[in-house]
C-alpha cells in the first residue's frame, strides 16, 4: 500500500469517525430527552396515585360518614362504622365492621340483625350518592327495618330517614307494617286487602 492509498483510507476512517461522533451525539440527545420523558411519567404516576388516594380517602370517609350517622341516630352516639383494607388471597378486600365504643362486631355474627339493617339502608345510600349519573332522587324500601326492635330505636329511624332525606335531597318510599315510621313521614298510606283487592287509604 502506497502513500497515497494510506491517505485515502485514513480520509475514509476520518469521514466515518465523524459520521459516528454525529450519530453519538444525536443518540445522547435521544437518551437525554428520553430521561426527562421517563422522570416527567414517574411524577405524573406519583401524582396521580396520591390524586387517586385522596379521592379514595375521600369517597371512604364520606361512606363510613353516612352509615356512622345512620347508626348514631338509631341506636346512640357511642356507635360507629369502620372501613379498612385487608389483604386476603393476594388482593385487597375492603371490611365493613360497626363498632360499639371499643367493641369491634363481626356483622356476620355479633352486632344484631337490625344495626345490619340500618348499615345496609345507610350504605345503599351513600352509594347512591356517589353514583354518576345519579337516577331518580327515589328510594323505595321494603321493610328495611324489620329487624330493628324497640320502639325507642323505631322512632329514632324517622329521625335518621329525615336527616339523609334533607341532606341527600332523597325522597323515600318505604312499606313497613311498623307503624312507628309514620310519625315522621310526610304522607302515609294504608294498603289493605278487601275481597281479595288491594284497598289505598291516605291516613
Amino acid at each position: 500500500m502506497n502513500s497515497q492509498e494510506l491517505k485515502g483510507q485514513i480520509r475514509s476512517y476520518d469521514s466515518r469517525l465523524d459520521s459516528m461522533s454525529e450519530k453519538l451525539e444525536r443518540l445522547k440527545k435521544v437518551k437525554d430527552s428520553l430521561i426527562h420523558k421517563q422522570e416527567t411519567i414517574t411524577e405524573g404516576i406519583t401524582i396521580l396515585t396520591a390524586v387517586l388516594s385522596v379521592s379514595q380517602t375521600q369517597i371512604l370517609e364520606f361512606i363510613r360518614g353516612v352509615v356512622a350517622t345512620a347508626l348514631q341516630y338509631v341506636y346512640g352516639d357511642d356507635y360507629n362504622f369502620r372501613m379498612e383494607f385487608e389483604f386476603k388471597r393476594n388482593q385487597a378486600e375492603l371490611v365493613l365492621t360497626p363498632v360499639r365504643g371499643d367493641l369491634i362486631y363481626d356483622p356476620r355474627y355479633s352486632c344484631g340483625v337490625g344495626v345490619v339493617d340500618v348499615c345496609s339502608f345507610a350504605l345503599r345510600i351513600a352509594l347512591w350518592a356517589l353514583k354518576e349519573p345519579r337516577s331518580s332522587a327515589v328510594i323505595i324500601a321494603d321493610e328495611p327495618f324489620r329487624h330493628v326492635h324497640g320502639t325507642a330505636e323505631n322512632e329514632r329511624l324517622t329521625g335518621m330517614i329525615k336527616n339523609l332525606s334533607k341532606t341527600l335531597g332523597l325522597q323515600f318510599i318505604i312499606i313497613t307494617g311498623d307503624g312507628s315510621l309514620q310519625t315522621e313521614a310526610d304522607r302515609v298510606f294504608e294498603v289493605v286487602i278487601e275481597n281479595g283487592e288491594s284497598v289505598v287509604t291516605q291516613l
